[in-house]
């Protein structure tokens, strides 16, 4: 049901000033306040002489109740078809929650979720995200959870572009991008840098040690690159397109336009990837730097694709 008087400000109001006689203290003054704030000024003119004189058996004449525990409401069908919903989220697994309320011997097994994944259909997000269901994955995860909530150093063992690692880090606040469908792990390293992404971890210890938290977050560390885009196959929109998530600038040119892209340095592998899915219709103007790793990642490609042949 979407809607239950008992749900309502009246029984609100009464919950709270039960919850209060409970905890001792109440007075007639603050039922008239719990009155007011929870439902209206007028409402103290029924509640409070119903409680009073017994017509309502919730409280006693010295104010206080006969209930042992507080008053709680039950969840609405709703509610339970929205927490049925987010439970069939892959990312709810990250985290070490009880869902035997749901299991198939719980009287709440045949609750029909609000939605379901296979409802949701959304554009302009890229395909391979992380894999939240992976076992690996999680357990990373959530000792590098630990870590930031309880302040602790971690030491992991990082997949860079070109090696493994192994480092202890300060890790202080995770980031997900809707878009990327990603997590990102803002760290206190040296030699990781201040952003890594969680699917490259591939090992994840809880240390001892409490960690060196910054007072306040670095700025990312940002980078630009030139892009030039012939104006084929609607390249030019398919780019600006592509890349709107980026902070940019374009400059149309008889050719079709170049693109100045601003991006964070930790995002240097993912940019790369995306540009070369456009092949020969851009082409890196600068820096060189950002060049020569498209020609290194081409290169690679044409080495593992004579290897297949062969």
């Amino acid at each position: 049901m979407l809607f239950n008087e008992i749900y309502g400000c009246y029984y609100n109001a009464v919950a709270r000033i039960l919850s209060q006689a409970l905890r001792g203290g109440l007075t007639e003054k603050s039922m008239r306040e719990i009155c007011a704030d929870e439902a209206f000024a007028e409402s103290a003119q029924t509640i409070i002489p119903a409680l009073k004189s017994g017509k309502w058996q919730l409280l006693r004449d010295d104010l206080t109740t006969p209930l042992s525990h507080e008053p709680d409401l039950p969840p609405t069908l709703t509610e339970l078809r929205w927490l049925k919903a987010v439970m069939l989220d892959p990312r709810v697994g990250l985290f070490d929650i009880d869902g035997s309320f749901f299991a198939e011997d719980s009287p709440l097994a045949d609750v029909e979720p609000l939605f379901t994944p296979d409802d949701l259909f959304v554009t302009d997000i890229y395909s391979n995200g992380d894999p939240f269901t992976d076992p690996r994955y999680i357990q990373c995860f959530r000792t590098l959870f630990s870590a930031v909530k309880n302040g602790k150093k971690a030491r992991v063992t990082y997949r860079t572009e070109n090696s493994v690692r192994t480092a202890i880090i300060s890790p202080y606040l995770f980031e997900y991008s809707e878009r990327e469908d990603k997590l990102r792990l803002w760290v206190n390293s040296h030699s990781l840098g201040n952003i890594i992404n969680l699917s490259l971890v591939e090992d994840a210890e809880l240390l001892d040690e409490a960690g060196n938290i910054p007072d306040k977050l670095p700025l990312p560390e940002k980078e630009q690159v030139t892009l030039e885009i012939l104006d084929s196959r609607m390249a030019v929109e398919r780019a600006l397109l592509h890349f709107a998530h980026y902070e940019r600038e374009a400059e149309l040119t008889e050719n079709g336009c170049v693109l100045h892209i601003t991006y964070c340095k930790a995002d240097r592998s993912e940019l790369a990837q995306q540009v070369l899915s456009f092949g020969p219709l851009v082409r890196v103007v600068s820096p060189p730097e950002f060049a020569q790793l498209i020609r290194a990642r081409l290169s690679a490609q044409r080495s593992a694709g004579l290897k297949t042949h062969e």
